[in-house]
């Protein structure tokens, strides 16, 4: 499909040229110091196209918008075929702040701690290849992925799913409307429920007591949370936590829970994960960073009726 599509540019006047390339999900770069027979895939590279920067076709799949590399071929050494001979030229890197998941929800609670919401989602880079498929998904398929990814919520029904896919901005759209009984649990006059909804970290790195290589943060990305969440009639906030930070070399996370004018909840939650190759002796400090984070998306609110 490489040699194919060369042709059909070189039959417009559009010069490419044939890149051997290892393609896979973890990042491995041609080598450059050893003369052999590698890679496994082949791309094309458009130098210099209509005179601006460099881009990268992969020809063989239907879906790729044009020059998006992004989870098969990203941010690697490849073999650059040319005229002249062989380069070794590096491909498009999406960084961590073009990596990102922006999600925002309206729900609403009710005295018996069901609760509905308006939930909506952009996720672009690195991070809208993990949505792409859903494209080709039957509503049946869609509605139990949503539930797969959100199965910590018991009972939740999805009513409505609206899906748009935007190849030229390299975007993915999705709302949905959600319900679900006993969200909050309930005591006496009382509500607990976690604010951090649909978006929560679950999992972290076991304990490595005897670890003998580093480690790699292949790809960075930023997920961005904001909810409002709309108390029941009489219910006042009673605790609720103190806004989170956490920095470390790994990435940062922030939460907030205030309340507005109106008595509703805002929660807004921040996560950055950056890209980098790190020792073995900060595996552990990795770990306790992870560790906290799912620990502060697992915060509680209680909310009293007055």
């Amino acid at each position: 499909m490489s040699n194919y599509t060369h042709a059909l540019l070189e039959e417009v006047g559009v010069n490419s040229q044939y890149a051997v390339i290892f393609g896979g999900s973890k990042l491995r770069d041609i080598d450059k110091d050893f003369s052999s027979t590698q890679g496994n895939h082949v791309i094309l590279h458009l130098p210099n196209l209509d005179g601006k920067e460099d881009v990268w076709l992969e020809c063989t799949s239907k879906n790729s918008p044009f020059g998006f590399i992004a989870g098969f071929t990203d941010d690697r050494d490849a073999l650059v075929v040319t005229n002249n001979g062989g380069i070794i030229k590096h491909t498009t890197s999406y960084p961590a702040a073009s990596n990102t998941q922006t999600t925002k929800a309206t729900v609403d609670l009710n005295e018996n701690g069901d609760m509905t919401a308006a939930f909506e989602m952009e996720s672009a880079g690195y991070q809208y290849t993990f949505r792409e498929d859903l494209e080709s998904m039957s509503s049946k398929e869609r509605i139990a992925s949503y539930k797969r990814r959100w199965s910590y919520i018991n009972d939740l029904r999805v009513d409505l799913v609206e899906y748009e896919r935007d190849r030229t901005q390299i975007l993915v759209k999705e709302k949905l409307t959600l319900a679900t009984t006993k969200y909050a649990s309930k005591s006496g006059n009382m509500l607990l429920f976690q604010p951090v909804i649909f978006n929560r970290d679950t999992n972290f790195p076991e304990k490595s007591e005897n670890r003998l290589q580093g480690f790699e943060i292949s790809r960075g990305y930023n997920d961005v949370d904001t909810y409002a969440i709309n108390l029941p009639n009489g219910f006042q906030i009673d605790a609720s936590p103190e806004p989170i930070i956490i920095n470390s070399e790994f990435g940062n996370y922030e939460l907030k829970v205030t309340k507005d004018a109106n008595g509703a909840l805002q929660v807004s939650r921040n996560f950055l994960i950056k890209k980098g190759t790190y020792s073995k002796e900060q595996f552990e400090e990795f770990r306790n960073f992870q560790i906290e984070v799912a620990k502060a998306d697992k915060s509680k609110v209680v909310i009293i009726k007055s």
